[in-house]
């Protein structure tokens, strides 16, 4: 998709038929509101500039109209996911030196930021993720590259994709970095950058690293991030619906955790994906395939997101 003049929002009708169907769908499987996001663009997925003076300027004016889309679906009282798979490609992105790359991961933060202005970051997540491929992945950003830019966003909460083998030993990063108070980490602990399916345990043995990652809480003593995972899963393991908040293991329960995460996700697994001749039914679904790690999917002008990452790879201008 290519901009030839100015933008408008014009997808009220098309949103509020998506709005009605995860309301709807969330109603039958007993999730409340609250546990549900619905996912939008940001302003660096829309395509390529060929109108506005410079970059900047072009996604300045596509924020002001996206957050007329982000407002409706949190005024629709659900959370709305801005979906950024663009922010880590532009650390591998050729032509540009390191000021550049800078430059351009803040362009794309305080974009997102105009579009977010007027909604509690309680009421958002973000995401980033890295695409399907299924290749060796040699050209993609760490996680450290990408992680200052992504905690500028005003967001409650960050989903990212960490289950790939290029990818699953950042949770160390953790170790150094101490998370903002009050947000949230979502680590895509299931990886689609494969076709074998993960055994629960080792699903569950993923979000225990996170757990213990950001050393000692502070207000409870409790080890461990601040986490939303899928399954609904608590202490306990109690739940399997939805999303579910995991804070960290108490000292002494570590190694009875993954255990019982594991028992608990081998439900969730099964109503999350029944598994037919090798291919997976999933709710979310992300215009490259099945739905990414972090929930990533796709709607609208998103669909044209990879021939965009195409033409950006081969340096065609915005």
């Amino acid at each position: 998709m290519v901009c030839v003049g100015p933008v408008k929002y014009r997808g009220e009708k098309h949103l509020q038929i998506d709005i009605d169907n995860v309301k709807a769908a969330a109603k039958a499987a007993g999730v409340p509101d609250h546990h549900v996001f619905l996912p939008a663009t940001a302003p660096s997925g829309v395509g390529i500039n060929e109108y506005y003076k410079s970059e900047e300027d072009y996604f300045h004016a596509l924020a002001a109209e996206l957050n007329k889309e982000y407002k409706a679906i949190v005024d629709a009282g659900i959370l709305v996911q801005v979906d950024d798979p663009f922010l880590p490609d532009i650390f591998f992105e050729p032509g540009l030196d390191d000021a550049q790359k800078k430059r351009r991961a803040e362009i794309y933060v305080e974009a997102t930021n105009v579009a977010l202005k007027g909604i509690p970051a309680e009421m958002v997540r973000f995401h980033t993720c890295y695409g399907i491929n299924e290749g060796p992945r040699l050209y993609e950003a760490s996680l450290a590259d990408v992680i200052g830019y992504m905690l500028k966003i005003n967001a409650g909460s960050y989903s990212f994709e960490c289950a790939n083998p290029r990818h699953e030993h950042e949770y160390h990063l953790f170790e150094r970095i101490k998370l903002p108070e009050g947000k949230v980490v979502c680590p895509g602990v299931i990886t689609h950058a494969s076709n074998i399916v993960e055994h629960p345990e080792l699903i569950a043995e993923r979000i225990m690293r996170f757990c213990q990652a950001g050393g000692p809480r502070e207000r409870d003593g409790r080890r461990g991030l601040r986490l939303l995972v899928p399954g609904a899963l608590s202490h306990r393991g109690a739940s399997h619906r939805g999303v579910g908040e995991v804070q960290g293991a108490a000292p002494g329960r570590r190694s009875r955790h993954p255990a019982a995460l594991g028992q608990a996700l081998t439900g969730a697994c099964r109503q999350k994906s029944e598994i037919e001749g090798g291919r997976y039914e999933q709710a979310n679904r992300c215009s490259r395939g099945p739905a990414c790690a972090g929930g990533h999917a796709s709607r609208g002008a998103g669909k044209c997101q990879d021939r965009v990452r195409r033409q950006r790879s081969a340096g065609r201008p915005r």
